[in-house]
């Protein structure tokens, strides 16, 4: 199935390719053969019933609890996506995406009981961390999150995911996506929740003009 869809593709002559794997698919050797390019990517699973929190996230944790950080569930994408937005500023790139789509992606699963937004907010009501879960009958996928740049010391972010792990701990979940594992500074957060690291594989096939055109330009 795997090769006949490969040569569709290939019968197509489109410019450029590129296809990202779940981890379950670790089998990307008919794309090896027909020359695609490859990439090896990573994310974090952990088991929120084995899950050993660091020094640093307990007293992050404690912090939060301590200046009355309160964590609720939410539907105020808006809010949630000028958050995430300016996530993103602050390291000087552009969200991946743009509002009406995240707004029709939540609506989309929100209706059928499979995505929840997850917000911490300060003593004044207002969000200052969120964490956009999606879920299927086999984990939960920390989608998307964001945290306010003034808040990045109060603990609340740690206070979140936290508290998200134990509830979906209760709820009978034994496994959660949490990503980030590709990113640097995301990557050392999440490092403090125990998570387990597995790849997960990309494939890439462009045109010879295309080839062509990144090697005169250096790209």
């Amino acid at each position: 199935m795997t090769r006949s869809l490969i040569g569709y593709m290939n019968a197509e002559d489109f410019d450029s390719l590129h296809i990202v794997n779940a981890p379950e698919w670790r089998d990307i050797r008919c794309f090896i053969w027909e020359g695609w390019q490859t990439n090896v990517l990573y994310t974090y699973y952990i088991d929120p019933a084995a899950v050993s929190l660091s020094r640093n996230a307990k007293r992050n944790v404690k912090k939060g609890t301590e200046t009355g950080i309160v964590i609720r569930k939410s539907e105020d994408i808006d809010t949630f996506y000028k958050l995430f937005e300016r996530t993103f500023q602050n390291r000087g790139m552009a969200p991946p995406l743009q509002k009406p789509l995240f707004r029709s992606i939540f609506e989309t699963f929100h209706a059928r009981g499979n995505c929840e937004l997850v917000t911490a907010q300060n003593q004044d009501g207002e969000m200052i961390s969120g964490d956009f879960y999606l879920f299927d009958n086999r984990r939960v996928y920390r989608w998307a999150a964001a945290t306010s740049h003034e808040s990045k010391a109060s603990g609340a972010s740690f206070l979140l995911l936290s508290e998200s792990i134990r509830e979906f701990k209760e709820r009978g979940y034994r496994e959660m996506n949490l990503m980030t594992a590709n990113i640097p500074y995301l990557a050392e957060f999440t490092q403090n929740f125990s998570p387990s690291l597995v790849p997960y594989y990309g494939v890439t096939k462009k045109s010879a003009y295309l080839k062509l055109s990144s090697a005169i330009m250096g790209t």
